[in-house]
């Protein structure tokens, strides 16, 4: 396979437009990115073991943090395989045997055995860069897909979403929560998810959703419980968009209390909330509304 059945002229163009704005794509860009094409073709036909530039998924730091985009950058004598978990476009350069190296930023880094990991999918892509016909300057690098497999690593996720539960006055983190109050933390959105007036009323909304609770301490003035799941927003334009077995609850999108839909996952609540530029679906509350939903439901 040559590397224009890869990755097209029209394609190379499309993912490097703000290159082409700037310095103008030449033949030479694409003729040098469709030799490390298909170099990197080759030794993916070639060798079926983990290699550099394979995609690689799995969780770091005991489970909490998953990754699906991490990359191999460097395979040792020993079969250590050295891999950057959440990288950036990585720089690619062959040595004079032709074998690929990268390089990496991003991170955290770590290292792994090579039988750790498990062959999910022997043709999927990863985007490679290399400096283009201006050399190395301020947005002078040529972007390029070349074939690489996707390996896991396999993990038993934990959320990282707790609920924090106030039991005594004298909590003084936040003046809004008093004893019984408790609040949503964490997980992949940013801030608070929800906040309760009481354990009951959370309670409730985990059963809605399929949340578990562990309880993880307890201190003086609050009790912490994990939660088997973290939360995740989207936004969604039509009703069509949404996936199949999503439940209505409602929520908060550009500031206003609406209709939002929830959809429970292994390991994620997925909220998907109205885009407010489409009124088809954005049916914002008015304020009095919104108080009365949070009090019938006793959020805070």
């Amino acid at each position: 396979m040559n590397g224009k059945e890869i990755m097209s002229r029209e394609t190379f163009e499309r993912i490097n437009q703000s290159y082409h704005y700037q310095h103008g794509l030449s033949d030479g860009d694409y003729a040098k990115a469709l030799r490390h094409i298909e170099t990197i073709a080759l030794n993916h036909r070639c060798v079926r073991t983990p290699q550099v530039g394979d995609l690689v998924e799995g969780a770091y730091y005991d489970g909490h943090h998953p990754y699906k985009y991490g990359l191999i950058e460097k395979v040792d004598e020993d079969g250590t395989i050295h891999i950057c978990y959440q990288p950036y476009v990585p720089f690619i350069w062959f040595d004079e045997y032709m074998d690929l190296h990268l390089s990496v930023s991003g991170g955290p880094f770590g290292h792994h055995k090579t039988e750790e990991l498990e062959l999910i999918a022997d043709e999927d892509e990863r985007l490679f860069c290399d400096w283009g016909h201006c050399g190395a300057c301020a947005n002078g690098a040529i972007h390029f897909v070349a074939p690489v497999r996707r390996w896991r690593i396999p993990y038993v996720r934990q959320s990282n979403c707790y609920l924090y539960l106030i039991k005594s006055d004298e909590y003084s983190h936040d003046t809004r929560y008093k004893r019984g109050n408790c609040f949503i933390e964490g997980g992949l959105s940013v801030g608070r998810i929800q906040s309760f007036v009481s354990f009951d009323a959370f309670r409730k909304y985990a059963d809605y959703l399929g949340i578990k609770y562990e309880k993880e301490y307890e201190a003086e003035t609050i009790v912490c419980y994990h939660l088997s799941h973290d939360f995740d927003n989207r936004l969604f334009t039509k009703m069509e968009d949404l996936p199949e077995g999503a439940k209505p609850i409602k929520g908060y999108s550009n500031g206003s209390m609406c209709t939002c839909y929830a959809v429970t996952r292994e390991h994620d609540i997925e909220f998907y909330r109205p885009n407010p530029n489409y009124k088809e679906v954005y049916d914002a509350m008015s304020y009095e509304e919104a108080i009365r939903v949070k009090k019938e439901n006793g959020w805070m």
